[in-house]
């Protein structure tokens, strides 16, 4: 098993969840995401796992009822429980669901808006645990996928690529990536990159020898 986690969260409002018909609330929400901050804690500690469990969520914005103020409370509470990344959708009506017999519709071009906004959240938290991972100067064991595709803002290509066992996206130079496609090699991470336009966040690094 990975440790990496992804929760259908779709909103940590409990009034939006109470409207969504999901039998959980915030409270549930906030104790599940700490309890598993606590055991990528321990993990790193008695395991040597390098940036924890990785911690995924989807996220509807734009329910019915959901007013400017509870998005507001939405981005602000997320930003003080601990995770790492969002997959973040809109809300879109499917005709006959009891979801569009709700008041408080939200105008898509403010869902849009509120994507972004959360989309941006999540890049600033990936890119933030990446750093995390640079500063700790550790190797990570990374699956060579294959070839890395040029990147944007870098000169050439990186050479491979490949992800940890906690979903964190690695480059790394080499001379020959596809001899390693499929295989486990270790790399030491330098620095982040981050692309805002796509929300993706990767650690580049070189092979340890």
């Amino acid at each position: 098993l990975c440790p990496h986690i992804h929760l259908s969260l779709q909103s940590p409002h409990s009034e939006i969840l109470r409207k969504m018909k999901r039998r959980y609330r915030q409270e549930d929400v906030d104790q599940r995401l700490m309890a598993l901050s606590d055991l990528g804690e321990r993990l790193a500690r008695t395991r040597g796992l390098v940036g924890g469990v990785f911690v995924g969520m989807d996220v509807i914005t734009g329910f019915p009822g959901e007013t400017p103020e509870i998005f507001q409370w939405t981005m602000d509470h997320l930003a003080t429980l601990p995770w790492h990344r969002l997959h973040v959708f809109p809300y879109s009506e499917r005709e006959g669901t009891a979801a569009t017999r709700l008041p408080g519709s939200v105008p898509p071009k403010e869902r849009k808006q509120r994507v972004r906004d959360l989309m941006a959240l999540s890049t600033q938290r990936l890119e933030r645990q990446c750093q995390d991972v640079v500063r700790s100067e550790r190797d990570l064991e990374v699956l060579v996928e294959g070839p890395a595709a040029r990147l944007s803002g870098v000169e050439g290509t990186p050479g491979l690529s490949g992800v940890t066992a906690n979903y964190l996206r690695v480059y790394a130079a080499c001379e020959d990536p596809k001899a390693l496609r499929h295989q486990r090699v270790l790399v030491r991470p330098t620095s982040v990159h981050t692309d805002p336009r796509a929300g993706d966040v990767a650690l580049i690094g070189g092979l340890a020898s």
